[in-house]
């Protein structure tokens, strides 16, 4: 009966349909502008990895990491067959640089400990995936384009990187629109709290390859590390069993901790965006202190199985609680003929 009202009179049925029409369209809306802007997101993030791949620059950059402000030399350039050189120089204190050419990148650390690795990014001041697709993060980061903003005297986008999981930390990139260059990003805690930013002070593209690159093919790399399957073994019966979802080991070593001089079995992993290290060494008599301490650089350390087992890293102290808690006694695998 409603229905054949309704039908009956065509006045009714039209307030009826744009009654319909006015609640919907909010809601439709609504879903779309996520999705808009995901997709923006990812375009502009694509663009930025795209110009660190390509574009010829020298730039002074600022790193500021709590009270600690590092000012950066930057140079990169891809020749005309696309391979690229990049030269990270430190401008205070030791003399720290770090050169890669192609997918090697040596890094000549003034305490003597230089090394080389076969790496297509440098690590430690830019994060690794700002020089890939987002595609390859996309399964634990989604991106976000916010807005326009001015930065360096440049118009810029702004976008946020943001975890999947709501507890590892993300990042809020401002990216130049004409060149899709890199100018600012600060690694930012799921609680908002900055953990770290660095920002370019000054850019200057350059039409062809940067001269003071030219001779740094000729320059005497530090020794190769190995591929981490391969890399010297280590010493102790403890070893991490588990890590968050994306990170993977980049390395892994026995070495002396350069001020202590103490004994360590060293674990470094990344998913990309963060990093962190395991530590593990003996403890020594009357060593009964374990630390819990989360800001810039986490800190966390336990004691198990008369070893102290540390973790430190740009990472929420939720995970480096679990990292640590699954550090367990190494598995000894049966050779074949049962020895």
């Amino acid at each position: 009966m409603r229905r054949n009202a309704l039908m009956g009179n065509p006045l009714k049925l039209a307030t009826l349909i744009v009654a319909l029409a006015f609640f919907m369209v909010p809601q439709v809306y609504a879903q779309a502008q996520p999705e808009q802007g995901n997709r923006e997101g990812a375009f502009w993030f694509n663009k930025m990895a795209a110009a660190l791949r390509s574009l010829n620059f020298e730039a002074a950059i600022i790193y500021v990491q709590r009270d600690q402000v590092e000012p950066y030399r930057w140079l990169h350039g891809a020749d005309s067959n696309g391979e690229e050189t990049e030269l990270v120089i430190r401008l205070n204190g030791p003399d720290f640089r770090a050169i890669r050419i192609g997918d090697s990148a040596s890094y000549f650390i003034p305490s003597g400990n230089s090394y080389t690795v076969n790496a297509s990014s440098l690590f430690g001041l830019i994060p690794p995936a700002f020089y890939q697709s987002f595609e390859e993060i996309a399964d634990d980061y989604h991106v976000v384009a916010v807005g326009g903003a001015r930065v360096l005297d440049r118009k810029a986008q702004y976008i946020r990187v943001l975890s999947n999981d709501g507890v590892r930390y993300g990042y809020s990139v401002w990216v130049d629109k004409e060149t899709g260059m890199l100018l600012k990003a600060t690694m930012v805690s799921a609680q908002g709290e900055v953990i770290e930013q660095l920002q370019l002070a000054s850019l200057r593209i350059l039409d062809g390859f940067p001269g003071h690159l030219a001779d740094l093919s000729h320059v005497p790399k530090p020794p190769q590390l190995t591929n981490p399957s391969h890399e010297s073994e280590t010493q102790y019966q403890l070893e991490p069993t588990w890590s968050p979802q994306g990170y993977e080991r980049l390395r892994q070593d026995h070495h002396r901790v350069l001020l202590s001089g103490n004994p360590v079995d060293y674990y470094l992993y990344s998913d990309g965006l963060s990093d962190y290290s395991v530590y593990i060494t003996p403890v020594e008599q009357g060593d009964v202190h374990e630390w819990s301490i989360e800001g810039t650089e986490t800190l966390y350390t336990e004691l198990k199985n008369q070893f102290r087992v540390t973790i430190v890293g740009k990472i929420p102290l939720a995970i480096a609680h679990r990292v640590a808690a699954e550090v367990r006694m190494k598995v000894v695998e049966e050779r074949p003929d049962g020895s």
